[in-house]
């Protein structure tokens, strides 16, 4: 009975029935239509996918569902799995699912699902037991017993050509993409569950150069009442050589500044 994906929830509803919560099952699917969605503008759609629909399969477990249980205080055959010291950690075993498959783009995948509460980690810090390969090798995990797909077809490698002397960021910057795709698709639909209204309201159709209009009526405001500084004055800078450089030909560029630089 517990193997039964309709009782297997991601979020739940403060005051309602385990009935009015999202299943695990939707959150995933929706979160990899939305990854897949925006990682198919660069090309790594199928990546996006598979990042969104194992990036919270460590919610599959009985002790997360206990979690939820005893937090809106219900009573299941799921609540006797509950474990106060238990530091929820959902994001590791979809990523280290993954990682199991494929050492390549299976790996890249790990990044994004492993980080998409805590942030991107390094692959390893120094020490044994710290950094990513840590976790995905070492780390004991709770059981899952919700059904998910064991083998999915993972590319083999990631959807760019790999340059000899700029591999190192291509695929860092790759990783980035599909981590910042993978976080925008889990918040949403988060969003759209526990915050319809909202919701609505990020759904427009403003055409862009409306909303361009719109930013930079309010955007100059802001500058014309900031406080007069050499930290604005800094800003203002920056600003003036991120514009020029706009106009330049498309091309790789860095930015670099402080923490509030922009």
């Amino acid at each position: 009975m517990l193997t039964t994906k309709e009782k297997y929830f991601a979020h739940s509803r403060e005051g309602h029935p385990v009935e009015d919560w999202q299943p695990l099952e939707e959150h995933l699917q929706n979160t990899a239509d939305r990854c897949q969605q925006f990682a198919e503008q660069f090309k790594a759609g199928a990546l996006g996918e598979l990042a969104g629909k194992f990036h919270d399969t460590g919610k599959g477990c009985l002790e997360f569902q206990a979690y939820l249980r005893h937090a809106n205080d219900i009573e299941d055959e799921f609540l006797a799995s509950f474990n106060s010291h238990w530091k929820r950690d959902h994001a590791t075993f979809g990523a280290r699912h993954l990682y199991s498959l494929s050492k390549q783009a299976g790996k890249l995948l790990a990044c994004c699902v492993a980080g998409h509460h805590s942030g991107l980690q390094n692959w390893a810090d120094g020490s044994q037991n710290s950094g990513l390969r840590s976790r995905l090798e070492d780390k004991p995990l709770k059981k899952v017993l919700f059904p998910f797909e064991q083998n999915p077809a993972i590319p083999p490698l990631p959807p760019l050509y790999l340059d000899r002397n700029l591999s190192g960021f291509q695929l860092q910057f790759l990783i980035r993409m599909l981590f910042s795709c993978l976080i925008d698709a889990d918040r949403l639909d988060t969003e759209r569950f526990t915050d319809s209204e909202k919701a609505i309201i990020r759904e427009n159709d403003t055409p862009l150069q409306e909303l361009y209009s719109t930013f930079w009526k309010k955007f100059n405001t802001l500058r014309t009442d900031a406080t007069k500084s050499k930290v604005n004055e800094i800003r203002e800078q920056v600003l003036t050589d991120c514009l020029a450089a706009a106009q330049r030909k498309p091309g790789l560029f860095t930015l670099t500044v402080p923490t509030g630089g922009g």
